[in-house]
C-alpha cells in the first residue's frame, strides 16, 4: 500500500513540513514504509521505498558521514529522507542540501515540535485506511459479480467488472485458444483477427506467460485455466505494465469460479445450435431488447464478435414462427438459407439468430443500394420466407415485422423495437399481412406513445360522425372511411358498399355538412386520413 510525499506535506495534522530538495518527485515518490535513522549503520537496513526520519542528532558536525549517509539512502531506493530541525540542527546541513539537490533526492524538514511518531501515526493510519478500503473493494468485487451471475446478465458483463477492477486487459480463449472477449485496454481487432489463434510462446509453472498477438506482439500474461469438469475456458490477465501481485492471483481465482459458472449457465440458456456456437447472442438481444446497456467499445466489441457491421446501414426483419413440425435450428437454417439467395442476388450481408421463439435477420445492403432498393428488398425477402413456409406444408405460422433503415448507433436497438411494434400493431388493427412494415404503420406508433385519455382527441370528427349514425340510423361513418380507403375514388367507394353513385353523393355530400369539411381538398382530407388511422386503431368495431 503506497502514500504518496506529496500526500503527506498536505496533511492538516502536519503543517509546516516544508521540501527542501527533489520538489518535482514529490508526487511520485510514494513511501511503502518508514525507517529511523538513529545510528550511521542503520541505512543498511533500509528497505526501498521506505521513508527516513531522523532526529538529526547523528547528523551533527559530521560532514563525512551525512555525505556518506545521504548516497547509501539514494543507492538502497527510499523514496525520501526527513530531518527534524531546531532540536539537534538549527538549521539543515549545506552539503545535504546541496548533495539532495544535485541528485534530486527528497529532503523533507520536518518542525521540532513534531515527534517523530507523529509522522509515522499519520503514515500508518492511511495505510490501514487504504487496506480497508481495498478489502472493501474486493468484497463489492466479488458480490458485484455473484450479483451479475445471479441476475444472469452474461459472462461479457463479467468479464469487463474484472478488467475495470485491475485496470488491465482481460481475454477469454476457447479450447483451441481463440478469444472469445476482450475487455478493458486493448481491443479484440488490436489483439486478433476474428477467429485468429493466439501463439503460446513461454509456459511456465506459476502461469506468468508469453503470448503472440495480432502483428507478431508478443505480450507478458498471467494465464488461469477456469474450474469446471468441462470447463475449456481460459482467462488470461494482461501484464505489459506489471506483474500480478499474489493476493491479486489469489482474487483472480475466486473471480475465476463464479466465471466459469457463468458460462456454464449462458450454455444451458442457449436454446439451439447458434447459441452452442458462439455465447455473444445473448448478450445482444439483451441489448437489442432493452434489457441492458451497452455503451462504447463495449459495445463495439460484443459487435465484431456476431460480425455486425455497426458502422453500415441495416434493416431489421423480425419473425415469430410457430411450428409444430420444425425445430429452432430448421427455421433458422431456412431463413439463412432464403436470405442467403436474397444475398446472392441483391447484395446484402447478414446476420441471422433467434432467441426467446423470436427470429432476427439484420440485412447489410451494398453501398450501392438507395434506402429505397434496400427496404423493397428486405419486404421481398420477407414475402420469400413466407411463400417458402407455405408451400412446403411445414404448419408453420408466421409473421414478420420489418424495421426503417437506419446507421446510427442508436438505430441497432430501434431497429428491433420498430419490428416489434410493427408485429403489435398489425395484432391490434386486426390485420391479415404476415409481412407489417414499420415505415407504413409509423402514424399508428405515434397515436400508442400517447395516454388513452388522448385517443378521443385524434379522431374526434369521425366520432361526431359515429354519434350521428347511431341516433339517425345512418352509415355516414363507414361511407368516409371507405371513400378514404378507396383513394377518394367515388366509384370504387360506390361498389365498396354495394350502393348506387347518387346515393353515395348524397352521403358525401351530408358528410361535408356535418363535418364542415370539403372532400375534394387535399389539404382537408389529409387530417381526415390521420383520423381514421387513430379510429381504425382505437374505435374499430370488434376492438
Amino acid at each position: 500500500m503506497k502514500v504518496s510525499l506529496k500526500w503527506l506535506l498536505q496533511q492538516s495534522g502536519l503543517k509546516g513540513l516544508r521540501c527542501i530538495a527533489g520538489e518535482s518527485l514529490l508526487n511520485k515518490k510514494e513511501i511503502e514504509g518508514i525507517s529511523v535513522l538513529d545510528n550511521p549503520n542503520a541505512t543498511r537496513w533500509v528497505k526501498e521505498g521506505e521513508l527516513v526520519i531522523t532526529s538529526g542528532y547523528i547528523l551533527k558536525e559530521q560532514e563525512k558521514i551525512n555525505t556518506a549517509i545521504i548516497k547509501e539512502l539514494i543507492d538502497a531506493g527510499c523514496c525520501g529522507l526527513g530531518i527534524k530541525t531546531k532540536s539537534y540542527l538549527q538549521e539543515l546541513p549545506e552539503e545535504l542540501i546541496a548533495l539532495s539537490k544535485k541528485n534530486n533526492f527528497p529532503l523533507i524538514d520536518i518542525p521540532f515540535y513534531y515527534s517523530l511518531s507523529d509522522i509515522i501515526d499519520v503514515v500508518y493510519s492511511r495505510f490501514n485506511t487504504l487496506e480497508n478500503e481495498k478489502v472493501n473493494a474486493k468484497q463489492k468485487l466479488m458480490e458485484d459479480i455473484s450479483d451479475i451471475f445471479f441476475s444472469k446478465r452474461g459472462v461479457m458483463e463479467m468479464t469487463y467488472r474484472i478488467a475495470g477492477f485491475f485496470n488491465r486487459t482481460v481475454l477469454l480463449l476457447d479450447e483451441d485458444f481463440r478469444c472469445i472477449y476482450a475487455a478493458k485496454k486493448m481491443s479484440q481487432k488490436e489483439i486478433c483477427s476474428k477467429g485468429d489463434v493466439l501463439k503460446r510462446l513461454k509456459i511456465t509453472d506459476d502461469h506468468h506467460d508469453v503470448f503472440r498477438f495480432k502483428n507478431h506482439h508478443d505480450v507478458n500474461v498471467y494465464n488461469l485455466l477456469l474450474p469446471g469438469e468441462e470447463s475449456k475456458t481460459t482467462m488470461l490477465i494482461v501484464e505489459e505494465d506489471s506483474m500480478l501481485k499474489q493476493e491479486d492471483i489469489l482474487l483472480l481465482n475466486r473471480c475465476g469460479k463464479i466465471l466459469a459458472m457463468g458460462i456454464e449457465q449462458a450454455k444451458k440458456q442457449r436454446a439451439d445450435k447458434y447459441f452452442y456456437d458462439n455465447i455473444h447472442y445473448k448478450e445482444f438481444y439483451d441489448y437489442i431488447a432493452g434489457f441492458r446497456e451497452y455503451e462504447g467499445e463495449e459495445l463495439f466489441e460484443l459487435l465484431r464478435f456476431i460480425n455486425f457491421q455497426p458502422q453500415k446501414r441495416r434493416i431489421l426483419l423480425l419473425a415469430e414462427i410457430h411450428s409444430e413440425k420444425l425445430k429452432t435450428e430448421e427455421l433458422l437454417q431456412i431463413l439463412e438459407t432464403q436470405v442467403q439467395k436474397t444475398k446472392e442476388t441483391m447484395g446484402m450481408g447478414m446476420v441471422v439468430f433467434s432467441y426467446n421463439r423470436k427470429y432476427m435477420v439484420y440485412l447489410f445492403p451494398s453501398d450501392s443500394k438507395t434506402n429505397l432498393d434496400f427496404a423493397y428488398g428486405a419486404k421481398k425477402l420477407a414475402d420469400n420466407i413466407i411463400n417458402f413456409i407455405s408451400q412446403k406444408e411445414m404448419k408453420a405460422d408466421i409473421r414478420i415485422g420489418i424495421s426503417r433503415c437506419s446507421e446510427d448507433e442508436e438505430g441497432i436497438a430501434r431497429s428491433y423495437r420498430e419490428a416489434e411494434k410493427a408485429l403489435d400493431i398489425g395484432e391490434k388493427l386486426q390485420r391479415n399481412e404476415n409481412v407489417l412494415v414499420y415505415n407504413d404503420l409509423s402514424i399508428y406508433d405515434y397515436f400508442i406513445q400517447y395516454p388513452k385519455c388522448d385517443e378521443a382527441t385524434f379522431c374526434n370528427r369521425i366520432l361526431e360522425l359515429r354519434e350521428y349514425d347511431e341516433k339517425n340510423n345512418t352509415e355516414l361513418t363507414i361511407t368516409l372511411l371507405k371513400f378514404l380507403e378507396s383513394k377518394f375514388n367515388m366509384g370504387d367507394t360506390a361498389s365498396a358498399l354495394y350502393i348506387h353513385r347518387n346515393t353515395l353523393l348524397k352521403r358525401i355530400a351530408k358528410i361535408r355538412e356535418l363535418l364542415h369539411c370539403e372532400l375534394d381538398d387535399m389539404k382537408e382530407l389529409l387530417p381526415l386520413c390521420v383520423e381514421a388511422c387513430a379510429y381504425d386503431l382505437f374505435y374499430k368495431e370488434g376492438k
